[in-house]
């Protein structure tokens, strides 16, 4: 287990308990491909329900290794459209669905995720169509309810709410990060941002911020215009630093790690003496009980 991981677990968690309230990075990446770090993805499990915020590459195989069927899923939310946090749509929709889902999956998206889905069902419409002839697969497990989200509550269940928050990537007009709300806790996912003044309005009394960070060499961002502009719609060191300073969370996990032209384990020992144990890099697989 690496030390950050540790470090988790040994503030938020009691080793042996079962915590009403669980949080996995499923994939930790980016869009570079890495068997260490799948595409971005993060499970909340409180009490019997299962919430999935994003589904980038893997997450289906990143789900099977903590042993969760897709079909389990019963709410997906997507902060935002970049191919890197949907591209495991397909397979986690499918396989569910091969696999006996027995109700619909809700999914919640920006401004966009209408038009996405619609043409990830015309593209896999000729094997829907061999699997219902053939296999006898039916049902709702296949059907999806899309709901577009503004910035707000756009979920209410019980002791749970979660609230979406207009953030700032760039060129991307419609982004956002969510809040989840119980009764006794609160966890802050940032989405792909840099600065957002709407993460420090809803960023109070946190058990949790799990927040994208980007390390670039500097001297590779001065002599190349593309890592230029990706770092500006992404955050900094010194941008999330602002942030945490701002809101006082218990505990910040960073992650969508985009780390270039700098050694991972130096930004994990800067990460460690700038924020005291209080926030660490994110790994795939790393579990988080909060009570």
């Amino acid at each position: 287990m690496k030390l950050s991981a540790f470090i988790i677990l040994s503030l938020l968690s009691i080793q042996g308990y079962a915590s009403e309230l669980k949080v996995t990075i499923l994939g930790s990446g980016t869009p570079i491909p890495s068997l260490e770090r799948f595409g971005p993805s993060t499970l909340i499990e409180y009490k019997d329900k299962k919430y999935l915020f994003d589904v980038g590459r893997g997450t289906t195989i990143r789900l099977s290794q903590i042993g969760i069927n897709p079909s389990e899923i019963d709410h997906l939310f997507l902060t935002h459209l970049h191919s890197d946090h949907i591209t495991g749509f397909a397979d986690l929709w499918l396989t569910a669905w091969i696999w006996q889902r027995k109700d619909e999956l809700n999914v919640y998206g920006p401004n966009g995720v209408e038009n996405f889905i619609s043409h990830t069902q015309k593209a896999f419409s000729s094997d829907i169509t061999y699997r219902q002839n053939h296999t006898g697969l039916q049902g709702k497990g296949l059907q999806l309810n899309v709901k577009t989200v503004q910035q707000g509550i756009i979920y209410e269940n019980n002791d749970v709410k979660i609230t979406a928050i207009k953030v700032d990537h760039g060129s991307v007009e419609h982004a956002y990060g969510y809040k989840f709300d119980t009764e006794k806790n609160s966890i802050l996912l940032s989405g792909d941002t840099t600065f957002s003044r709407g993460l420090i309005t809803h960023g109070k009394n946190l058990d949790l911020l799990i927040h994208e960070l980007a390390v670039i060499e500097p001297k590779l961002i001065a002599n190349n215009l593309k890592l230029k502009k990706i770092a500006e719609y992404h955050s900094s060191l010194e941008q999330v630093k602002q942030v945490i300073d701002l809101i006082q969370p218990k505990q910040t996990i960073f992650n969508h790690l985009l780390i270039i032209g700098m050694d991972e384990e130096r930004v994990r020992q800067d990460v460690q003496l700038l924020f005291k144990g209080k926030a660490v890099l994110g790994n795939d697989l790393m579990t988080i009980n909060i009570d």
